[in-house]
């Protein structure tokens, strides 16, 4: 009710708790330490991924800037974003990378990788959470030191997200058995962003 802000890189010390406790974790008997008001008052903000996400790599970028694969002139953005199924998919480009994202799925054990079925087919993932914004990436380049601009990279974001996001064509009746589903990789994307 005084507008105090709970910060879960903080904590709260009054209340003894620790910091990276998260607010939807606190005890039920949470109260302000500012005005005591209880944890239902409290006003919640609407979760946001996508904003988090380009947040996190913001910062990550001023770490990448003196890397021989930063590009400088390209900056952290988010595109294209829209809901797919129970999925959040879209495209993060940055500086060092552009890559496919995909919010609401489980990431896998650490290192493992994971195939994330798309309209195009199955894609192979890596789970990734910096900053804790946990999801799903492919990878669709990575150095990106040939795009020209950021009206580049969004060109190249916008298209890889159109191909995987196109159902593929019907296959027309056959008696033949149906072939095992196949992972498609970044290399088979490319050939379609560039054709054949």
């Amino acid at each position: 009710m005084c507008w105090w802000l709970y910060d879960p890189d903080v904590g709260d010390d009054e209340a003894q708790v620790a910091p990276g406790v998260a607010f939807q974790d606190l005890p039920e008997d949470y109260t302000c330490p500012r005005c005591h008001a209880p944890k239902a008052r409290f006003l919640v903000p609407v979760e946001d991924p996508v904003g988090r996400l380009v947040e996190a790599y913001r910062a990550i970028d001023l770490r990448m800037q003196d890397l021989p694969i930063h590009n400088p002139r390209l900056v952290v953005e988010a595109i294209g974003f829209r809901a797919v199924g129970s999925m959040l998919v879209g495209a993060l480009v940055t500086p060092w990378f552009v890559n496919l994202v995909v919010f609401g799925l489980p990431l896998p054990p650490g290192g493992e990788s994971v195939e994330v079925e798309l309209p195009a087919g199955c894609f192979l993932a890596m789970g990734a959470s910096p900053s804790g914004v946990a999801h799903l990436a492919i990878s669709l380049a990575s150095p990106v030191l040939h795009l020209a601009d950021q009206v580049a990279a969004r060109a190249f974001a916008d298209e890889s997200l159109r191909l995987v996001l196109t159902p593929k064509p019907e296959a027309p009746a056959s008696d033949d058995p149906p072939l095992a589903p196949r992972t498609t990789g970044r290399r088979a994307l490319f050939a379609g962003l560039l054709g054949d």
